[in-house]
């Protein structure tokens, strides 16, 4: 088999995968932000572990011939160095976790210039990462969310569960989350504008996603609308 794959991060989920993945056959290469867990793997397995992202781009090439629309999940617990890597070397259109990247304020601008989509997953990163939840009391001595920060930086966001089956979310939950973690919590608006972000920056063909945000516009205003009309009705009564 000629056929390569490239996993990055040997979670709960991703290292089942890789093992899979190598006893189908496939040339397989990983990275994880804790090497050892990667060297375990190549022990075991017929598995090549890198130590950088950027070394698995060969990985990804059949991907870049494909022109196909790529994820990356960097960020996450690591510097803002593997998102940068994730971005020039791997060719990221959208960015997962990417929690540290106000860290380097210039790749921060340089992903809202291009339009860079970070997916933010609140319970997960809480998690993984460790950051301030009002309900749980355990996570009380943690640093701050930076949803707020990523907001205030004109950055795409998108608010996505990670794996619902782990973490037991749900997108709603997630929203939840988000207005719970972030410093002030988020507005009816801010929420409506991050859900019409995710719309915007999902991976659908771009009539598709055209005509999505349309009808969410839409359903919005006519909303708005209603409520503005039930005000309205009861400043008369």
């Amino acid at each position: 088999n000629n056929m390569k794959a490239g996993m990055i991060g040997l979670g709960a989920m991703g290292i089942g995968m890789a093992r899979n993945v190598a006893k189908a056959g496939y040339l397989t290469g990983v990275y994880n932000r804790t090497a050892a867990k990667a060297k375990s793997l190549s022990e075991e397995l017929d598995v090549i572990a890198y130590h950088r992202p950027e070394e698995l781009a060969s990985y990804f090439v059949d991907a870049f011939r494909a022109c196909l629309r790529i994820t990356i999940h960097a960020g996450e617990g690591e510097s803002a160095e593997n998102i940068w890597e994730a971005a020039y070397h791997l060719h990221a259109d959208r960015i997962g976790h990417g929690l540290s990247l106000l860290d380097n304020p210039r790749l921060c601008e340089r992903f809202r210039d291009r339009g860079i989509c970070i997916e933010l997953c609140p319970t997960s990163n809480r998690e993984v990462v460790g950051f301030r939840d009002p309900e749980v009391p355990a996570s009380a001595s943690h640093p701050e969310y930076p949803l707020r920060r990523l907001m205030d930086a004109g950055l795409p966001i998108a608010i996505c569960t990670d794996n619902p089956g782990i973490s037991r979310t749900t997108v709603a939950d997630e929203f939840l989350a988000a207005a719970r973690m972030a410093r002030d919590g988020i507005t009816q608006w801010e929420a409506l504008a991050l859900m019409r972000q995710g719309f915007a920056n999902s991976f659908a063909p771009a009539l598709v996603r055209g005509q999505i945000v349309k009808a969410a516009d839409r359903r919005v205003f006519e909303l708005e609308s209603g409520i503005a009309s039930l005000r309205s009705d009861v400043s008369r009564s």
